[in-house]
């Protein structure tokens, strides 16, 4: 039976993440998979498996344990895969699917092995690159229905370039407010807020300026309700919903019309053609409900539906659209079960995550809260999760290893959270 020992005694001791094989091989392989778009086909994620390969070779039997040691991940994978006997194309279906089998196993694993403090600062560094490459690029796309242009930098849309800043603010936030992080990193946490949030503004994206504005809001208050007493903090939690609500409340009566509003940020009453998207997949959804048509079946070039969809939204490139809601988008490829399998996944992880930081705010409780309610309010707009190679995918598999452990906390510098079986590692216990 897997055993672990897990001390989450909070610790301003300091971390050195670069004595840690595994720290390299997060963050270096992430770099690989943020800059993906640019570098030639396959060469990002071969990066990243590269150095994930060198790293588990050292102790393979570990590493399938590790991999197979939790069984939520695992669902929406699992039925990606069985998707390859339904599928029009196995080969485009299966290869995707492996893809997403190796990066959640990568990422348990690394979660296994890696302490909370270091597996932000991997995955804060990798965005912190990719922050910077978009602002060196300063490459640009026309926005919406106006005459301005957005920031897309390395990235193939706005909205994804948004998106990984957005993550970056949140987990930068953490590291720079941890004094158990190195100072170089907290230096590079302290430089990059800013930076990011040049980029976001840039970015033009509604679908994260106001989803990252809740989720700050959120992850600060919980960080400052530390040093708070139990009676009082249920108190101020309450109280401050009961403000935010009153606040949306007002908002909505005082607003101007929809439609001005739409207007002033580019878009129109179809969201910038998202509710024709949606209606095709409503459409589409409802010729295979249960199975949907296969993973990473429905975006291929030369498939008149997608082709259809590529000439009404404009995109040239015939590549990088989705169906702009996360429940849609795995609706169409895995049928009412894998879209069930995928949103059933990320409000548990985030459950988790909200009970530990209700019953014991910290610093990375507050940032992964921050997190999913981050990306939870996009899944009505975009699609973060799901996808093979992606940052997202290893927060998501990677936060339920942390969360479901109590590990939200950074260990002191004797916890060990190798598994027993390991004949290389200490043992231990659940004791």
């Amino acid at each position: 039976m897997t055993l672990f020992k897990a001390d989450t005694t909070l610790t301003t001791a300091k971390s050195v993440p670069w004595v840690e094989p595994a720290w390299w091989a997060l963050a270096i392989g992430s770099i690989g998979l943020v800059y993906q778009y640019e570098m030639p086909p396959a060469v990002g994620a071969g990066l990243f498996l590269l150095v994930w390969i060198g790293y588990l070779m050292a102790d393979p039997v570990w590493a399938f344990r590790a991999a197979s040691s939790a069984f939520l991940p695992w669902l929406f994978p699992a039925w990606a895969c069985l998707s390859i006997f339904w599928t029009q194309d196995v080969l485009i279906t299966g290869r995707a699917a492996i893809e997403l089998v190796i990066t959640v196993a990568i990422a348990l694993i690394a979660a296994h092995k890696l302490d909370i403090r270091n597996f932000v600062s991997a995955l804060m560094l990798s965005e912190c690159t990719g922050a910077a490459g978009s602002l060196i690029s300063g490459n640009t796309a026309a926005v919406g229905l106006t005459n301005t242009t957005a920031l897309i930098g390395i990235y193939a849309s706005k909205n994804e370039q948004a998106q990984h800043d957005g993550v970056l603010i949140i987990l930068a936030t953490a590291v720079l407010l941890d004094r158990g992080q190195p100072l170089a990193l907290r230096m590079i946490a302290g430089v990059s807020i800013p930076a990011a949030l040049s980029i976001v503004w840039q970015a033009r994206s509604i679908a994260t300026v106001l989803p990252l504005t809740l989720a700050l809001a959120v992850e600060l208050l919980i960080i400052a309700s530390q040093s708070i007493a139990k009676s009082t903090r249920s108190v101020l939690f309450a109280g401050t919903a009961l403000i935010g609500l009153l606040t949306i409340g007002v908002g909505l009566l005082a607003a101007p019309p929809v439609n001005d509003i739409l207007q002033a940020l580019g878009k129109n009453a179809t969201l910038t053609g998202r509710t024709i998207l949606w209606d095709s997949a409503a459409q589409y959804l409802s010729e295979k409900p249960i199975f949907g048509i296969g993973y990473y079946d429905f975006w291929v070039q030369s498939n008149p539906e997608p082709e259809y969809l590529w000439k009404a939204e404009k995109i040239i490139s015939r590549a990088g659209l989705t169906f702009q809601n996360t429940f849609w988008h795995y609706a169409v490829d895995l049928g009412f079960i894998g879209a069930f399998l995928i949103m059933f996944t990320i409000f548990a992880v985030f459950g988790f995550v909200l009970a530990q930081a209700l019953k014991r705010p910290g610093i990375y409780s507050a940032a992964f809260l921050g997190y999913f309610l981050f990306t939870i309010q996009r899944t009505y707009l975009e699609v973060d999760f799901g996808f093979p190679f992606t940052v997202a995918t290893i927060a998501l598999a990677g936060v339920w290893i942390y969360a479901r452990q109590g590990r939200l906390a950074p260990a002191s510098p004797s916890t060990d959270y190798q598994m027993s079986y390991a004949p290389s590692v200490v043992q231990a216990s659940t004791q």
